[in-house]
């Protein structure tokens, strides 16, 4: 989990440039994907 938070937060202050794909299968991501969208930190 890890390692897939930091591929997307990495993308997001432009030291990662390449597609973050990330496949949401019955919702299972959905709290991360709250999270990630709602973390001022970013």
């Amino acid at each position: 989990m890890f390692e897939l938070y930091r591929s997307i937060w990495w993308g997001r202050i432009g030291e990662y440039v390449n597609p973050c794909i990330l496949y949401n299968v019955n919702g299972y991501y959905d709290l991360l994907a709250k999270f990630i969208a709602n973390d001022s930190s970013l």
